[in-house]
């Protein structure tokens, strides 16, 4: 599969001070760099309405995926009653 991370989420990731939560990031990235199809990937939930848009929940925060065909885009990390804003 290939990974792609926008800007935004790099960002978000330089910016964060919680070690705990790096580690759960960098383990659902390692997950998703391991799966053969994005099915596979475990905890992972359709953003309701959105077609190619998927979320992963990690403790207080929701990580956001688009799959498009073999390629997933990670786009940003935020807590679950922002995650919707960004795609409005």
């Amino acid at each position: 599969m290939e990974i792609e991370f926008i800007k935004n989420f790099t960002k978000i990731l330089d910016k964060t001070l919680d070690e705990i939560l790096l580690k759960k990031v960098q383990d659902v990235i390692d997950n998703v760099i391991k799966v053969q199809n994005f099915t596979e990937i475990p905890n992972l939930k359709k953003m309701v309405g959105y077609e190619f848009y998927h979320r992963i929940k990690i403790g207080d925060y929701r990580v956001s995926f688009e799959f498009i065909d073999n390629k997933v885009r990670f786009l940003t990390i935020k807590h679950p009653k922002d995650i919707y804003k960004k795609f409005l």
